[in-house]
């Protein structure tokens, strides 16, 4: 694909509506929007013309989880090309070149992916061996974003393109990274090259070595064997082919662990039974943030529309592991903080306090409910209690 047929402006528009995506409100980006057509038309001609610059970083710095990131973002004029780029060349193709069990920053190969594939990987081992009796190399890259040499990437990707302009524009955006190493956290770019990087290290052991049970997420990555000497050969070979990149294995997480005991991959906690049934369990401390979360949004005073998408949020990503009892109690624990603050809400269901209006007819009690729910199963739990209604009109719903 030459540079020409990667830049046109259908792409680029295309590109700048993408990366509208929940940054409309940024004063940035509304500027940039009500100037879009010509500033895509003069980012075109620079393009073109080999004047292109990019812009400065955006350096901020957050805490995710316990770990401090130091994030450098890019504008909105620099972020449109990048994503042109990466879009119609980059993703197309370096994603030819990876394996099947590489996972991250591709469409349809996210976080849950790589957690079934290693789900897969354990069933096709008791499979094979009929026991829970075996062995898995857990390994971790050190400081990974931060060490990529720029130009050992440089020479991987452009081997692809015959095409000068983009190769010297790859470079361009390679380079534009302080030093000669490492590549910056919130910038497409730096996410497709930082999963590419180590794309040898996936072919020697898939192809090479033939070991199926590989997979790698990012910097973090895993093999099972029956063989504990195979594995402890592969870890040699593994710690050669990283120092041959100019990177280095994180040595506290690069371990060789049993099955049968259980280990941690990606926050998910596996536990391998000796009847072939594969366990996942959620992160303790991811459980308790976003319950903590919840009930801050609750005391906060949030409106509870707000609260029911957050909790729908956690709860469709809990459904995911072996959490059954841990969604009941979530939900439960989340349930008695509305209550506590909305005494007059009814405990299988929730309401803003001030949508909720009581009769008395007949000695019964009617509960005038919004049209929404925290929690849409006490609705075919509970049916007689719930009446969904379309605004706040003084109308008889139902008794309770």
């Amino acid at each position: 694909m030459t540079f020409d047929e990667v830049f046109t402006y259908e792409n680029l528009y295309n590109a700048y509506r993408k990366c509208l995506n929940g940054v409309r409100w940024k004063g940035t980006v509304q500027h940039y929007e009500q100037f879009s057509l010509t500033e895509l038309y003069k980012t075109l001609e620079e393009l073109r013309n080999g004047t292109f610059k990019s812009g400065k970083f955006f350096r901020f710095t957050i805490m995710e989880r316990g770990k401090v990131r130091h994030i450098k973002s890019v504008g909105i004029a620099e972020r449109v090309v990048q994503r042109c780029f990466c879009d119609n060349y980059l993703v197309p193709t370096l994603s030819k070149e990876f394996i099947y069990d590489n996972s991250a920053c591709i469409k349809g190969k996210g976080y849950h992916f790589a957690l079934n594939r290693c789900r897969y990987h354990l069933r096709k081992y008791y499979k094979k061996h009929h026991t829970n009796e075996g062995y898995i190399l857990q390994f971790d890259f050190h400081h990974y974003f931060d060490t990529i040499p720029h130009q050992q990437l440089i020479d991987l990707v452009t081997k692809f393109s015959t095409d000068e302009r983009i190769n010297n524009l790859y470079a361009q955006l390679v380079n534009d990274f302080d030093g000669d190493r490492g590549l910056g956290l919130g910038s497409q770019i730096s996410q497709i090259s930082a999963l590419f990087y180590p794309n040898k290290i996936d072919h020697y052991f898939k192809s090479v070595k033939g070991i199926d049970a590989y997979a790698r997420y990012m910097d973090d990555g895993y093999l099972i064997s029956s063989d504990k000497a195979l594995l402890q050969r592969m870890k040699k070979e593994l710690t050669r082919l990283v120092s041959e990149l100019g990177l280095t294995l994180n040595e506290n997480k690069t371990q060789i662990r049993k099955l049968k005991c259980g280990f941690v991959f990606l926050k998910g906690r596996f536990f391998f039974t000796e009847t072939g049934k594969v366990i996942v369990k959620p992160n303790r401390k991811g459980i308790t943030r976003n319950r903590r979360k919840a009930k801050k949004l609750i005391k906060k005073g949030f409106p509870l529309e707000e609260v029911k998408k957050f909790v729908d949020i956690v709860v469709g990503n809990l459904k995911h592991y072996n959490a059954y009892y841990t969604i009941k109690n979530f939900k439960e624990e989340i349930a008695m903080a509305i209550k506590q603050q909305h005494p007059y809400i009814d405990e299988h269901g929730v309401a803003h306090e001030d949508l909720i209006k009581t009769y008395s007819d007949e000695g019964h009690k009617i509960i005038q409910l919004p049209t929404y729910c925290l929690f849409d199963e006490a609705i075919d739990r509970y049916p007689c209690r719930f009446t969904y209604i379309e605004d706040k009109e003084e109308e008889s719903v139902g008794e309770a």
